[in-house]
C-alpha cells in the first residue's frame, strides 16, 4: 500500500505513514484520518458494546446483519462490472476488493438506518446521536477527499450510490425484522419503555 501523508503539528511539513513508517496518532490531522479510515471499526465497536452494556443482543444483531450487507454489496459491485481497487492513499486500511474508498459512506447509511428508523417510529428521536453520525461521515468525506482517495466530482456517483444502498438495505433489514417479528430486538425499542436509553 502507498504511505499516507500526513500533516505535522506544525502544519507545515508533512510526514508518511505506511507498513514501514509510524503513524504519529495524537498529532491532530493524524488523529482526525484515524478515526475517518478506521470508522466501520469504531462504529461497529462502539454499537457492539451496547450489547455488553445494556445485557441484550441488539448489537450482535446489528454486527450480524451489517457483515450480511457488506458481503451482499461487495458480490453486487462484483456483478455490476466495479474494477477492482487501485492502490492508493486509502489503501493500507483494505474492507473490501471493491469500492474501499466508499466503504464507509455505506456502512454509516447503513447504520443511520438501522438506527434512526426504529427512533422515528417510537417517536424518540435522539437528535444529538443523529448530529454526531452526520457530522463523523461529513469528516470522514473531507479527510478522504483531501488524502486524494475520492476525487470530487468524479466519485460524488460512487459516494451517492453508497449512500443510497446502504439507506435501502439497512430500511429493508429494519423492515424485514419487524415483519419477522423481531423488531423487539432493534435499538431503541425497548429501551425507551424500559428508560434505559
Amino acid at each position: 500500500a502507498l504511505p499516507i501523508s500526513m500533516k505535522n503539528t506544525d502544519g507545515g511539513s508533512t510526514s508518511s505513514f505506511g507498513p514501514s513508517s509510524p503513524l504519529l496518532i495524537f498529532q491532530p490531522y493524524n488523529m482526525i484520518s484515524f478515526l475517518s479510515f478506521f470508522s466501520p471499526i469504531i462504529l461497529a465497536t462502539l454499537i457492539l458494546s451496547s450489547s455488553f452494556f445494556y445485557q441484550n443482543v441488539k448489537g450482535l444483531l446489528y454486527l450480524l446483519f451489517l457483515m450480511v450487507v457488506v458481503t451482499l454489496r461487495s458480490f453486487i459491485l462484483q456483478a455490476a462490472g466495479a474494477t477492482k481497487n487501485k492502490p492508493d492513499n486509502c489503501g493500507f486500511v483494505r474492507y473490501g476488493s471493491y469500492g474501499n474508498s466508499t466503504f464507509t459512506t455505506f456502512v454509516f447509511a447503513f447504520t443511520m438506518m438501522y438506527l434512526f428508523l426504529p427512533m422515528y417510529q417510537n417517536s424518540s428521536a435522539n437528535y444529538v446521536l443523529i448530529a454526531v453520525l452526520i457530522f463523523y461521515i461529513c469528516i470522514d468525506i473531507g479527510i478522504k477527499t483531501l488524502q486524494g482517495c475520492l476525487k470530487m466530482p468524479e466519485n460524488v456517483p460512487d459516494v451517492l450510490g453508497d449512500m443510497v444502498g446502504g439507506s435501502l438495505l439497512g430500511a429493508l433489514v429494519v423492515s424485514l425484522m419487524y415483519l419477522g417479528g423481531i423488531g423487539r430486538y432493534l435499538f431503541f425499542i425497548d429501551d425507551v419503555q424500559n428508560g434505559t436509553s
